[in-house]
């Protein structure tokens, strides 16, 4: 799958080590990420390590969109 492969070059890229290690340590982790990104990164988080995620967003129009995404 396309998300498989672009995990696979974030996974590469370190951008999200802090992230992962936070949450492979059972701690908390927060990250902003612009709107056109959200839906990306939180396939990519959940790709890399399977979970329950809560994404925050501002409003119920940003809120509907990142559930259509």
């Amino acid at each position: 799958m396309l998300i498989d492969s672009l995990a696979t070059v974030i996974r590469a890229s370190h951008a999200l080590d802090d992230i992962t290690a936070r949450l492979d340590s059972g701690a908390d982790a927060a990250l902003g990420v612009a709107s056109s990104a959200r839906a990306f990164v939180t396939a990519a988080l959940f790709t890399l390590r399977p979970g329950c995620y809560l994404v925050a967003v501002p409003g119920e129009e940003a809120a509907e969109g990142f559930a259509r995404s």
